[in-house]
């Protein structure tokens, strides 16, 4: 099975946090709009300072990872944030 390798970049830090292995984007991108949405998390207490990015592809059939010649943005935590306090 493929899977996609994301992770998300933290601004403060200037680094990519570990990363994790998903379906496919509309996924990826829902686990962080629920993250995002929920009090106390970390994405939800600085969202600016957050950015998704696919980065490639992992194969557990061949036990092969393929990355992106450039990391794909693709949402922006603060644009995620739907619940306000």
């Amino acid at each position: 099975m493929k899977l996609n390798i994301y992770s998300m970049y933290d601004q403060a830090a200037q680094a990519y946090l570990p990363p994790v292995y998903l379906e496919n984007d509309n996924v990826a991108k829902r686990a962080i709009q629920n993250a995002v949405n929920t009090q106390d998390h970390q994405f939800n207490q600085n969202p600016a300072d957050y950015t998704l990015f696919h980065l490639g592809e992992w194969d557990d059939c061949t036990a092969t990872i393929t990355m992106l010649k450039t990391p794909n943005v693709l949402a922006k935590c603060n644009e995620l944030l739907t619940i306000t306090e």
